[in-house]
C-alpha cells in the first residue's frame, strides 16, 4: 500500500515506519490513520518481529497536534478527537510485537504520548521531550496522564505535567523516560541495534513477555501473576522453545521461526 505521510523500510525482521508530515510531523488525524494501518499490517506480518517508529529530518520527532486546528473544536468535537487518539494509542500499546520509538528531535504533547505507548524509547542527544499542554490552558488528552506515571512514577509525572517543562535527552534518560541516548544522526541506527538484539531472542517469548508486562500495568497484582503464569505455560506448545533449549544445550545459536 502507498502512504502519503509514511515511508516504510524493512531491515531483517524489523519494520521501520518514518513519519514525514512537514513542518513538525504533527500527529494529525491523517498521520494517525496511516500509522494505524501500517501498525496493523505489521502486527499481521509473520516476517515482522519488531517495529521502529521514527520521523523524517533531525528537528522533530512529533510535535503533537495542530494547535491552530484545536482551538476551533467545541467540547463534543474535542471528546471525539480524544477518544480517536485513545483508540489509536491503545492499539499501539497492545501491538503484540515490540515497538521502539526512535526520537530524533522535539517529542512534545501527542508525540510523547505516542512514544509512551511504545515499549522502548531511544532519543537523539539533541531531542527535547515534554507534555506542555498546560502552558496552553489544556492538559494531556492522549494517555499522557496515565502512561507517564507508569514510566517515571507519580511524583515526576506530576512535576512534568503540571509545570509543562521540557526535558533534554540526558535528563530524560536519568529519570527513565528514555532508555538510551544516541548521538545526533545516529538514533535510528541505535534503535535498529536494539531491535536486532530483541529479534535474536525467541519472538514468541518476547511477545508473551510484552503481554505480561502490559498486564502488570493494567491488572491487580494477583491477576497479573495469573496472566504471567498462563503466558509462560503457553510457550511450552511452541517449537521455538524447543529450538532455544536445544541450541542452549548444544552451545549453538538458535534459529527461531516464530512458531
Amino acid at each position: 500500500m502507498d502512504y502519503q505521510y509514511l515511508h516504510l523500510q524493512r531491515q531483517g525482521h524489523t519494520q521501520v515506519l518514518t513519519v514525514d508530515f512537514p513542518p513538525s510531523n504533527a500527529l494529525d488525524p491523517r498521520v494517525r490513520d496511516e500509522l494505524s494501518q501500517a501498525i496493523g499490517r505489521a502486527a499481521e506480518d509473520d516476517e515482522v518481529w519488531s517495529l521502529v517508529i521514527t520521523a523524517a529530518g533531525e528537528k522533530f520527532f512529533m510535535a503533537g497536534a495542530n494547535i491552530r486546528a484545536l482551538v476551533e473544536l467545541d467540547e463534543a468535537q474535542a471528546l471525539a478527537r480524544a477518544q480517536a487518539a485513545r483508540d489509536f494509542l491503545d492499539s499501539l500499546w497492545r501491538m503484540p510485537k515490540p515497538v521502539i520509538a526512535a526520537i530524533n528531535g522535539y517529542c512534545l504533547g501527542g508525540g510523547l504520548e505516542l512514544a509512551l505507548a511504545c515499549d522502548i524509547r531511544v532519543a537523539a542527544l539533541h531531542a527535547e521531550l515534554g507534555l506542555p499542554e498546560v502552558t496552553l490552558g489544556l492538559m494531556p488528552g492522549g494517555g499522557g496522564t496515565q502512561r507517564l506515571p507508569l514510566v517515571v512514577g507519580q511524583g515526576l509525572a506530576r512535576d512534568l505535567i503540571m509545570t509543562g517543562r521540557r526535558l533534554k535527552a540526558d535528563e530524560a534518560l536519568a529519570m527513565g523516560l528514555v532508555q538510551r541516548v544516541a548521538p545526533s544522526g545516529k538514533v535510528l541506527e541505535e534503535a535498529l541495534a536494539v531491535a536486532e538484539r530483541i529479534n535474536a531472542n525467541g519472538p514468541l517469548g518476547v511477545r508473551a513477555a510484552k503481554q505480561a508486562l502490559n498486564a502488570a500495568a493494567e491488572m491487580p497484582l494477583d491477576q497479573a501473576f495469573d496472566a504471567e503464569n498462563r503466558l509462560w505455560a503457553s510457550l511450552f506448545n511452541t517449537q521455538d522453545l524447543r529450538r532455544g533449549v536445544e541450541a542452549f544445550l548444544g552451545k549453538s545459536k538458535p534459529r527461531y521461526e516464530a512458531n
